[in-house]
């Protein structure tokens, strides 16, 4: 079985004698390098956005906790559309 670069090197072999074929090949090579690191780039910029999103801003953020700063056993909230859906759900919730 041959190795990608030993094919490479005969097909380059095999493309010498026209040298507009070997130029479109070789331009093929690279913009498939070129596409393959963009989206390398792409995934490892995803992966560090998740990571971020979903674990180092909850540490880093951590000290904002509004319940653990301000609840008390008098405390009191305005809560705005608080007679139907997520409004409705938010003032139950507030109400434990």
């Amino acid at each position: 079985m041959e190795t990608a670069a030993a094919l490479y090197l005969g097909t380059q072999q095999a493309l010498k004698d026209n040298g507009t074929a070997l130029y479109l090949f070789e331009l093929m090579v690279e913009v498939t390098l070129l596409v393959g690191a963009m989206k390398v780039a792409y995934t490892l910029y995803s992966w560090a956005y998740l990571l971020m999103a979903n674990i180092l801003r909850p540490i880093l953020l951590s000290k904002y906790h509004l319940f653990e700063n301000y609840g008390s056993e008098n405390c009191w909230a305005v809560v705005t559309g608080g007679s139907d859906g997520i409004g409705l759900s938010m003032c139950h919730l507030l109400a434990k």
